[in-house]
């Protein structure tokens, strides 16, 4: 009975894991990655990456004074203005409207950048997603509905809960293979490493797995919400937080007050208080609102809290996410676990560290069951065919289409239309070729090919960054420029790194077709 029963969590284990393994491997690369979304952003925008962040000198009243004068003369008939200032992360703030939209339409913002140094100096930004790609990559996916995609990713978290936890119950040596590594053991190797990765960071896979199904418990059980609030999900929203309820304009112009009105009784409420955003709907209208949004900073909380403010007056109308129920706060700590917003740049390293052992647990396990399959049958079938394709797509050709992602943000030129969208498209484009290759031929060789290419890609994209911007790496170092040539030296890692794969590979293929030495008989 206990041998049956093991044997049955093992079975699950293999194939609720391997049924979803591809597609986790994107959403936990693209997730990993967006634990520095703000990075990757900075990074593709050259003019603000070439403009060193110094220490911020612009206190956050004087970058929303600013704003909202520029506002006044650039967009003073726009239904809403916006207000983002610069953090440590980005040193530069954000001013930006919206205008009325047309009847059974929606309008894109407008945005102007402003250096955090000094607000006179205006950056001119390209079009590009930069980090935002990868943050909505791993939950929106691409190219289909945001909705579907997010029940796909759903039903891939819940596979991968189940996985670790038919593999916790499985594991009948934990503690023991938390210190165990045989090198050079073929199929042995592998499930060492695929034990390694998985026990080391098992906190935090099954964190951020059980984290990430929290964060969308509202589309998988909508079902009391629906019945207190008659099917109403807006009126839901409103009630947990009355900053939520939009005021439609009166028609009426009438004067907003001075930003220091409001910015007093938001300080008066709020001491000491970091501003996230300010966003001020129907400026110059009767009823025109302030909206204020705190930065919850280090704190575990996502949700941030909001002041709703009379723009003419600055009167407190409501107040949202100050004081949180019991259920409140553990469905927004897990949100805010989950997005590593809360994260310094020690334990944002420490999520990135717990995202790559993460991807090196499904990498191993899709190589392992291959070579497992591989060993008991030694005619290649479909399934094994199949298996190999996408391991190799996956494995080898993300890295590569995310440094072709990173070429076409330094190459393209700026005034190409939709030129987001056509980084985005370079970057699919690259990850079908891939596969494409990959169906056609998929052995050592070809992986060692794929490896060396990935050496290429990722050790000449410092050389193609430095010369397209005019800023090569020493210059960035010399200037103090952290970000710029952290960067450099993060690609160059992932080079390195490729390069110790590809001259492994390279090695068993040598190995594999040498002659074997004749034995002469005496």
């Amino acid at each position: 009975m206990k041998e049956s029963f093991f044997r049955t969590m093992g079975w699950l284990h293999t194939w609720v894991g391997l049924l979803t393994i591809w597609l986790l491997i994107t959403v936990f690369f693209a997730g990993t990655l967006s634990f520095f979304k703000e990075e990757i952003t900075h990074w593709s925008q050259p003019n603000a990456l070439k403009n060193v962040p110094h220490s911020i000198l612009l206190s956050q009243e004087a970058q929303i004074e600013h704003g909202i004068e520029v506002l006044k003369q650039k967009a003073p008939n726009a239904s809403s203005w916006y207000i983002t200032p610069a953090t440590d992360r980005k040193p530069y703030f954000e001013v930006a409207y919206r205008d009325v939209p047309q009847q059974g339409t929606s309008t894109p913002f407008t945005s102007h950048y402003y250096s955090a140094n000094d607000a006179n100096k205006e950056i001119e930004f390209i079009e590009t997603k930069g980090g935002s790609f990868f943050y909505r990559l791993h939950f929106d996916l691409h190219y289909m509905s945001p909705i579907t995609a997010r029940w796909i990713v759903c039903f891939a978290s819940l596979f991968m809960l189940i996985a670790l936890i038919s593999g916790i119950i499985i594991h009948k040596r934990i503690f023991k293979d938390l210190f165990t590594f045989r090198n050079g053991k073929g199929l042995r190797t592998w499930l060492d490493s695929h034990n390694l990765s998985s026990v080391i960071a098992l906190p935090f896979h099954l964190m951020i797995t059980y984290t990430g199904l929290i964060t969308l418990i509202f589309m998988l059980f909508p079902y009391p919400a629906l019945t207190q609030f008659d099917g109403n999900m807006k009126a839901f929203f409103e009630a947990q937080n009355p900053t939520r309820v939009s005021t439609k304009s009166a028609g009426n112009i009438a004067p907003i007050a001075p930003p220091q009105v409001w910015l007093d009784q938001v300080y008066t409420n709020w001491p000491n208080v970091r501003i996230a955003r300010v966003i001020v709907d129907h400026p110059f209208d009767q009823h025109a609102t302030v909206k204020v949004y705190a930065n919850t900073q280090n704190t575990v909380q996502d949700e941030r809290p909001t002041l709703l403010l009379d723009a003419h007056n600055g009167q407190i109308i409501a107040r949202g996410n100050e004081s949180l129920s019991t259920s409140e706060t553990f469905y927004d700590s897990m949100t805010a676990l989950h997005t590593g917003r809360l994260a310094n740049l020690p334990l944002r390293w420490l999520y990135f560290l717990g995202g790559m052992l993460g991807l090196a647990m499904l990498v191993t396990g899709a190589l392992m069951w291959s070579l497992r399959i591989k060993a008991k049958h030694k005619k290649p079938h479909f399934g094994v065919q199949l298996v190999d394709t996408l391991n190799l797509t996956m494995i080898m050709g993300l890295p590569l289409a995310t440094a072709g992602f990173f070429y076409a943000n330094r190459l393209l030129s700026a005034q190409i239309a939709q030129r987001a969208n056509v980084e985005i498209a370079i970057f699919f484009t690259i990850l079908g070729l891939s596969l494409l290759v990959s169906a056609i031929r998929r052995d050592k060789q070809q992986w060692a090919y794929f490896a060396k290419l990935n050496v290429f890609a990722w050790a000449a994209l410092p050389i193609c960054s430095a010369i397209a911007i005019k800023y090569p790496t020493y210059t960035a170092f010399i200037e103090g420029n952290t970000l710029a040539w952290a960067f450099d030296l993060a690609f160059l890692s992932v080079a390195l790194a490729f390069g110790f794969v590809a001259a492994k590979l390279h090695r068993k293929h040598s190995a594999a077709f040498s002659p074997q030495p004749k034995v002469i008989q005496r």
